[in-house]
């Protein structure tokens, strides 16, 4: 799993304070792209499954509130921490 474009976006996110102006098309798109490519890394299918509670690929970063958006950027965060 290469996390480290993943944190860069994040940290960027994080910055702005959460308004889905870290990447060009807003966060959604990253994180569906970055999903599909990160998917198949993993060989544990725990770890898989964890990655999976993410929901990376379903694109609801954009319709969440400022406080629900640092909650999901925690949450991704806290899964790469542990599994990179």
């Amino acid at each position: 799993m290469d996390a480290k474009p993943l944190r860069k976006v994040l940290d960027l996110e994080r910055q702005k304070d959460y308004n889905d102006t870290a990447v060009f098309g807003g966060l959604d798109k990253f994180l569906i792209r970055w999903a599909a490519q990160t998917e198949g890394t993993f060989n544990k299918p725990s770890v898989l499954k964890k990655f999976k509670q993410l929901q990376l690929d379903k694109g609801s970063y954009s319709q969440l509130d400022k406080e629900q958006r640092k909650t999901k950027i925690d949450q991704i965060l806290a899964f790469v921490d542990e599994y990179e």
